[in-house]
């Protein structure tokens, strides 16, 4: 239940996130482009962080094991979607964090608030999950090739070019 609770209070703080950018607007020291762009990808943030939670928190009090074990293939290919889904936003959360901070003037009063190190934190967890993530996809897709001729089809293919070349006298 721990996990929830920081789930739910890291939504908490990524609308007051959002709520910081929608401000930002009346902000003559801010880059209006970066900071709309942010904005928008700090609400697609957001929705997915809320989506996953809400997910999370249906398995916890239904529990659909029987589900799972119905539509096992289903349920990864999508958990697998999710997860690209989540690694492309985050990336491009950290790109735009980047731009914004690149832009933001450092004595702006408008934007030096609380959040905007909360923005640049949040980027920071991002940037490292990302990392993380790919690099596990990448391993899960090598061991995953190396496995290919371990598998039964793969000795059924093998041995049917070796005799599929002797009948052809190669």
């Amino acid at each position: 239940m721990r996990v929830f609770t920081i789930s739910i209070i890291n939504c908490i703080l990524l609308y007051f996130a959002y709520l910081y950018l929608r401000k930002l607007k009346s902000c003559p020291c801010v880059d209006q482009d970066y900071t709309d762009t942010l904005r928008k990808t700090e609400l697609t943030v957001l929705s997915l962080v809320v989506f996953s939670t809400s997910i999370g928190l249906l398995e916890v009090f239904f529990k659909p094991r029987q589900l799972y074990q119905k539509h096992f293939n289903k349920y990864v290919i999508f958990v697998f979607l999710f997860m690209v889904c989540t690694i492309i936003v985050n990336t491009k959360f950290v790109y735009d964090t980047y731009h914004f901070y690149r832009t933001l003037k450092p004595n702006c009063k408008c934007a030096n608030k609380w959040p905007k190190y909360f923005i640049y934190y949040d980027a920071t967890v991002f940037t490292f999950s990302s990392v993380f993530f790919i690099l596990a996809f990448s391993i899960i897709g090598y061991v995953a090739i190396k496995s290919l001729d371990k598998l039964p089809w793969a000795e059924m293919s093998k041995s049917y070019k070796i005799s599929h070349r002797q009948s052809f006298g190669y």
